[in-house]
């Protein structure tokens, strides 16, 4: 099975959400770190039910990059954003996720 550092996930899925992905993953003995990425800010905020199920952060949309490089550098346990594993998330957003991330700071 492939192996992930950080596992990025919408609450808002088609057939099954991201609270129920979450306990599916934790319940099958996954350790990596779960982020619900969501736009809804009641879900959102929500950190009880959501640390409940396996969820160990949430980013809310529009996502501000240097939160969520930040936020990679602590789960990872990086200090510099240069360090390995990190080099990836500091190039341009792709053609079609621009309008996921708000202007950086």
């Amino acid at each position: 099975m492939r192996q992930f550092s950080i596992i990025f996930m919408d609450l808002v899925m088609p057939g099954m959400n991201g609270e129920e992905a979450a306990a599916r993953i934790l319940s099958s003995g996954v350790e990596t770190p779960i982020v619900a990425v969501t736009g809804n800010i009641v879900r959102g905020s929500d950190g009880n039910t959501l640390k409940s199920v396996g969820i160990h952060n949430v980013l809310m949309k529009p996502v501000d990059r240097t939160a969520a490089n930040d936020l990679c550098r602590q789960l990872l346990g990086k200090e510099s954003p240069n360090s390995v594993g990190l080099v990836e998330a500091q190039k341009p957003a792709k053609a079609g996720l621009g309008s996921m991330f708000s202007k950086d700071k």
